[in-house]
């Protein structure tokens, strides 16, 4: 039995061919370079922050990590882009705070 591991083409092939204007796109070589840096450069460092992390910290404690990517890319995106950020990014960075905390506190004896 042969793994599928190419289920996501058919519908987008679809959606080409239906909304498609019929002209092909070639990416110039810049595009081509810009997009392999992006898919390589910060996968990469990502990849060797990580490493480092768990390294570093028990398995339990280094996971969460993973809770803070969304605070420090809004974070960032505020700081270097000037995106604004509303009531959804506020409420979406406690919610992740919140979760840090519920997984990072101790319950206390009493309860």
């Amino acid at each position: 039995m042969r793994p599928n591991h190419q289920v996501s083409w058919p519908p987008a092939a679809i959606v080409a061919i239906v909304f498609g204007d019929g002209h092909w796109f070639v990416p110039s070589w810049q595009s081509i370079a810009v997009i392999g840096y992006i898919a390589l450069v910060p996968t990469a460092v990502g990849n060797a922050c990580w490493f480092a992390i768990v390294g570093m910290l028990p398995a339990n404690i280094a996971g969460l990590s993973a809770i803070m990517v969304p605070i420090v890319a809004m974070v960032s995106g505020a700081v270097v882009y000037g995106e604004p950020l509303g009531l959804m990014q506020w409420g979406a960075m406690a919610c992740c705070a919140a979760a840090m905390s519920l997984a990072l506190l101790k319950p206390s004896a009493n309860a």
